[in-house]
């Protein structure tokens, strides 16, 4: 069985904005800006801390010029906003124009989820996203579990089944780190089935028609085969895989959170998938006689 995950975002970073909790009191939150004097042809960067309470403290960073990461945050009135940190993450800049940049997730395989957003005024706050996130990752990393009719193997000319357990729609209310109350949502809109079959093509059931991806007998999502799978390497007249048919599936999770009555913002799509390995036989009838 191989198992992979589409889009996601993971992504920290910890910021503080009013109404602190005591213990949270001595953290700050930092941003590096660029400064030009208006001399110089290399610019200079300073590294700004806000503690609780404070209009930041700024400290030039003396050498090299820093590596700087790009990082995500909130503005004041909760929409998202990127900055530049010292702090390494897994976060790159896809695209930027002005102050506004694409940002998304290596995670060394490529870049998994983006993000477009503007640069933060100010101070930045928390980043909500990985509180959401952080809560419904248990979820959106699930992997599709599998199940086809025949079990074990298919017959050419019949039908194969194929469906999975949805998981139920997520409604949930959090309280960040230091009190933020958010409201976050998810949900499966989409299924698609790819059955491995280059003559086919892939099967996409959307939130309207979920309720045909149930079991067997009831449900109605199936294949007919019309070539057997190989059973040695090197056999002709065969789909050459001897392991069978890849089948996939995939869902595709809606995610998104808000603040009070502020508008929702997404953290997806998310598109885990899990394939199996089907074989396929076939049926020969022959006629003998006999006397």
């Amino acid at each position: 069985m191989t198992r992979s995950l589409g889009t996601m975002v993971l992504i920290g970073m910890l910021t503080l904005g009013p109404a602190v909790p005591a213990a949270a009191a001595e953290e700050a939150g930092c941003r590096i800006i660029e400064v030009d004097d208006g001399y110089d042809e290399e610019a200079t960067y300073e590294k700004v801390c806000w503690l609780v309470g404070s209009d930041g403290t700024h400290t030039l960073i003396e050498g090299e010029p820093p590596i700087l990461y790009p990082q995500l945050g909130t503005n004041e009135e909760g929409s998202e906003c990127w900055y530049w940190s010292t702090t390494a993450t897994q976060l790159v800049i896809i695209l930027r124009d002005g102050s506004v940049a694409t940002i998304g997730q290596d995670v060394g395989v490529g870049i998994i989820q983006d993000t477009t957003v503007g640069a933060c005024e100010g101070i930045p706050g928390e980043d909500l996203r990985t509180v959401a996130w952080d809560y419904l990752e248990r979820w959106l990393l699930a992997e599709p579990e599998i199940e086809l009719s025949p079990v074990s193997r298919g017959v050419t000319g019949f039908e194969t089944y194929v469906w999975a357990p949805i998981p139920d729609r997520i409604d949930a209310t959090l309280t960040s780190p230091i009190g933020t109350v958010l409201r976050v949502g998810a949900w499966v809109d989409r299924v698609v089935i790819d059955w491995g079959d280059p003559d086919a093509s892939p099967l996409v059931l959307t939130e309207s028609v979920l309720g045909r991806f149930t079991a067997y007998p009831d449900g109605s999502t199936f294949h007919v085969y019309d070539t057997k799978s190989c059973n040695e390497h090197g056999q002709t007249g065969c789909y050459p895989e001897v392991e069978g048919y890849p089948v996939t599936v995939s869902f595709r999770w809606q995610a998104a959170y808000r603040v009070g009555s502020n508008a929702w913002i997404d953290i997806g799509p998310v598109l885990p998938s899990t394939t199996v390995a089907y074989p396929v036989d076939e049926i020969i009838t022959r006629i003998e006689t006999t006397g």
